[in-house]
């Protein structure tokens, strides 16, 4: 069962100064590394729990790409291009969370827009193969109308705190927040707690 809640998000903004302690040492110049080549429109990078061994890497049409020992795996991780929707504006594949206890249930979530341009939360498993996860073990978490092409959100997170999976969904979309969807105390974010039947 689902349960939504209110949730109260608080930013707390601070300054801070760098001081050089030595000004007669100069500034260490930034260094750029390319990990790997060959991606397509790449919009986020995780690892999964107690793995750092592999980079996984979502290309926003619909892959989920892995890095091992500094090499892009030719074959992806999961591949469901066939069922994201445009990747026009601010649609696609959006966002990746590992379940926290995913050595043992291999178990993780995909937030993408789908062919209607909805954003669809769905969870899916790992093969035998860690490199590799089964397509067709996708059971759908929620789906949420979208009534424009921006500001669809896309990143999902479990929390360290809670254990709750939370889901960014921004307002809607379109120029200046027309549905007042921003400024709608009635709209709120939606978590879903790790509950027996959602995790058999």
């Amino acid at each position: 069962m689902m349960h939504l809640r209110k949730i109260l998000i608080a930013g707390l903004f601070g300054t801070a100064s760098l001081v050089s302690v030595d000004t007669a040492h100069s500034q260490t110049p930034l260094a750029i590394d390319t990990v790997c080549s060959g991606l397509v429109d790449p919009l986020f990078v995780t690892f999964a729990p107690v793995d750092s061994t592999r980079i996984f890497i979502l290309e926003q049409p619909g892959r989920i790409r892995v890095v091992r020992n500094d090499t892009l795996l030719s074959r992806s991780f999961l591949d469901i291009d066939s069922i994201v929707g445009s990747t026009n504006n601010e649609q696609g594949l959006l966002g990746l969370a590992f379940h926290p206890d995913y050595q043992t249930n291999g178990f993780f979530y995909v937030n993408y827009t789908d062919n209607s341009g909805n954003t669809m939360v769905a969870r899916y498993s790992v093969t035998t193969n860690p490199d590799s996860a089964n397509a067709n073990s996708r059971f759908n978490i929620i789906n949420i109308t979208q009534p424009f092409v921006n500001h669809n959100g896309g990143m999902i997170a479990f929390s360290p705190l809670d254990g709750y999976l939370y889901i960014g969904m921004g307002d809607g979309g379109s120029a200046n927040d027309p549905g007042n969807r921003a400024q709608n105390k009635l709209n709120f974010k939606m978590h879903i707690p790790q509950h027996i039947v959602l995790f058999p």
